[in-house]
């Protein structure tokens, strides 16, 4: 897990191996001082996630509703494997701004 500024406002957040209620209590957070001390997009790097449950899935929705009601926007990068499939069958994608990986796309 880690954070860097791409430009100004946005924030890059990385998340590896697995996203679930183990991993969310741990990122909980970092997601609030995320929320708290960013002010532009909030791009989430799932490509290094191997496994996603539905822990990590409300941890995002979660996120997204936060951000949402400060008009900002929650990207979610580099999706792919069974969190891409879990994300478009729960048709997460269809609400937040979802960039899957090249394969995903194939």
């Amino acid at each position: 897990m880690n954070a860097q500024t791409l430009e100004k406002q946005d924030i890059n957040f990385g998340i590896t191996g697995y996203f679930d209620a183990q991993t969310v209590s741990a990122l909980e957070e970092d997601f609030q001082t995320l929320v708290k001390e960013s002010k532009g997009r909030l791009i989430i790097d799932l490509s290094a996630v191997d496994f996603m449950d539905s822990s990590g899935i409300g941890s995002i929705v979660f996120l997204y509703k936060r951000l949402k009601a400060q008009n900002r926007e929650l990207v979610l990068s580099g999706v792919n494997g069974q969190p891409a499939r879990l994300i478009q069958s729960l048709r997460v994608d269809k609400t937040i701004t979802t960039e899957f990986s090249e394969q995903e796309q194939a």
